[in-house]
């Protein structure tokens, strides 16, 4: 006896649509070979400036120049602008005025000035006068100044002139003791520039004078 059995549905399928299933189900064939590289983009924009680092070490320090020139000299505590200070002895100056070397200070035409010497005077004894004056350029305008001189070994005398080489015309000193002579004053010089200077001697009798080392001069511009 046949045995009948159940059959499904029966389904035609075409030759494309079998094509179209191993298209999209179908094993993947091998990778092709890489694409040549496309062209460089274009250079994009700068970006913004980073913040500033931190600061490095300072260099060593740099060798010391060579030292300028000596600048001239200031004023004293007293304020005078010139001074000058006797460094070796002068002696038997003799019976004329002469020079007392080493303290010349220089003054300008039409200009005022005070003065002071300080000259450490002795002689060969105390009857020996001893005579210090000032000196300078020719025609000052005025001149006023005194003379502090010894008369003995313990007394002094002052005298005031009003013209160069005022002569105390001394006949006694202080002899072989030393002494400080003082000459101070004001001139207002002329139209002559030149040096004031001190200047010393003595009478007729004896020897001498001598004026000594560490004699100074003073001088400052009043105007």
């Amino acid at each position: 006896m046949p045995c009948n059995y159940p059959t499904g549905p029966t389904y035609r399928v075409s030759l494309d649509q079998i094509a179209a299933w191993l298209e999209d189900n179908g094993v993947a064939g091998p990778a092709g070979p890489p694409g040549a590289d496309g062209a460089a983009g274009a250079q994009g924009a700068q970006g913004p400036q980073g913040i500033q680092g931190v600061p490095g070490a300072d260099g060593a320090d740099g060798a010391p120049g060579a030292p300028g020139a000596d600048g001239s000299n200031g004023t004293n505590g007293l304020g005078w602008a010139a001074r000058a200070l006797k460094t070796s002895d002068q002696t038997n100056i003799g019976t004329s005025f002469a020079d007392v070397t080493g303290l010349a200070l220089a003054m300008q035409a039409n200009k005022a000035y005070a003065f002071e010497y300080g000259l450490v005077c002795d002689a060969d004894a105390t009857t020996t006068g001893i005579d210090v004056s000032v000196n300078g350029p020719a025609s000052p305008t005025s001149l006023d100044y005194t003379v502090d001189h010894w008369t003995s070994a313990t007394a002094m005398a002052f005298r005031g002139f009003t013209a160069y080489d005022g002569n105390t015309a001394s006949t006694a000193s202080n002899g072989a003791t030393r002494k400080l002579f003082i000459v101070r004053g004001v001139v207002r010089n002329g139209a002559n520039a030149g040096n004031l200077v001190p200047r010393a001697k003595r009478e007729a009798v004896g020897t001498g004078p001598n004026v000594r080392a560490g004699s100074y001069g003073l001088l400052t511009a009043l105007d």
